[in-house]
């Protein structure tokens, strides 16, 4: 298996259709990330493009995936490594008004049998963490917000918010053919990432996977987002080859935060909760590993929100099903209930995730031991 880190810059105004306002008129853009289905089929196309792949083997691909890729998260820093020194912030971070530096009073502290005392002693006592150590004064309830999901980069041994990227506006007005005057509620407006804003991601390939050959080059151009044909959405990407982060061991008890968006099939999709039990495919990560690894997550308790995607696909012709997720940045607190304590499962799982959905962008794990964002 390989593992590649991209860094995408966008050369062109980038359009992400987040939610539409009232009657359609205002598209609100996603800043904070670039989700992964829309970065596997932005590679696909380039590499349909450049006869890397045929349209078949696409297919294949995207019936048989032999790849897992994570969200490209936006870096205020230009280029970063994920997993690295750049991180969703989990349901347990907070900043300061005053501050962007990202602080949590320890999520690794649930990794514990009793894990309810725990987190009411966490929560009780986190404004008292933050004015100890944090060493910014007395802190207050009104002064702290939360920050799920929330990019942060790693800076002089502190982790900051990225901020957002610079946007701006773009209007358009639909003609009627005819009388060469605006059609009646045709006027739309667009929120755009303005042009030199960086975004960073993670993509893991099979070794025969015929994308290998498009990413050793180095360097690829792509395509993302609304308006492809007018010029919009332009990504030139930077590719470098990356490794497996070496992660502490699985435990009996263990905390994960979801870094892509978390569901489970049933049948639909829809976002696990306490008694559910996140399986590892053991024949995905043959696929992809060459070891068959196996085990069963019990979830004991989930911190953090939902999230509803909704896309279209090109290879299909029609809308994808709704996705009912765990946002990313969701915190699980799980117990493991079979497979071996201490199995390297632990190091695969934020880059090749618990199943074939960790190729369109989902299901990816990272165990919280300890907590990087931990105030110490």
């Amino acid at each position: 298996m390989k593992v590649y880190v991209l860094s995408l810059r966008t050369e062109s105004p980038m359009i992400i259709t987040l939610r539409s306002g009232y009657g359609g008129f205002i598209h609100r853009s996603l800043t904070d990330e670039i989700p992964g289905l829309m970065l596997r089929g932005a590679l696909f196309t380039r590499a349909i493009e450049e006869g890397v792949l045929t349209k078949d083997n696409a297919d294949n691909l995207a019936i048989k995936p032999s790849h897992s890729i994570i969200p490209a998260l936006f870096s205020s820093r230009g280029e970063a490594f994920p997993l690295d020194n750049l991180l969703p912030s989990h349901a347990l971070c907070s900043k300061s008004k005053w501050s962007n530096i990202v602080m949590s009073p320890g999520a690794h502290k649930l990794a514990q049998k009793d894990y309810e005392t725990i987190l009411r002693g966490l929560l009780r006592d986190e404004l008292k963490i933050y004015s100890k150590k944090g060493k910014e004064g007395i802190w207050k309830p009104g002064e702290v917000k939360r920050v799920q999901g929330r990019p942060a980069l790693k800076e002089n041994g502190r982790w900051v918010l990225c901020g957002k990227p610079r946007t701006f506006h773009y209007i358009e007005t639909a003609l009627d053919p005819t009388r060469g005057a605006g059609l009646p509620e045709m006027l739309f407006s667009y929120e755009l990432v303005d042009v030199g804003s960086t975004y960073c991601s993670l993509i893991a390939l099979e070794d025969t996977n015929p994308l290998n050959s498009l990413l050793e080059r180095g360097r690829v151009e792509i395509s993302v987002g609304r308006g492809i044909s007018r010029g919009f959405g332009k990504l030139s990407v930077k590719v470098v080859k990356g490794d497996i982060p070496k992660l502490p061991k699985l435990g009996k008890y263990a905390v994960f935060e979801a870094i892509s968006p978390l569901f489970i099939m049933d049948p639909l999709p829809r976002p696990p909760e306490p008694g559910d039990v996140l399986k590892i495919d053991p024949n995905w990560y043959l696929r992809m590993t060459g070891y068959k690894i196996s085990a069963e997550l019990k979830v004991r308790e989930v911190l953090g929100s939902e999230t509803l995607y909704r896309g279209w696909s090109l290879r299909r012709n029609s809308p994808r099903v709704p996705v009912r997720a765990l946002s990313k940045g969701s915190i699980l607190i799980c117990e493991t209930v079979s497979g071996e304590e201490g199995d390297e499962v632990t190091s695969y799982l934020p880059v090749v995730g618990l199943n074939e959905y960790s190729s369109l962008g989902f299901n990816h794990l990272l165990p919280l031991d300890p907590d990087p964002f931990e105030v110490v």
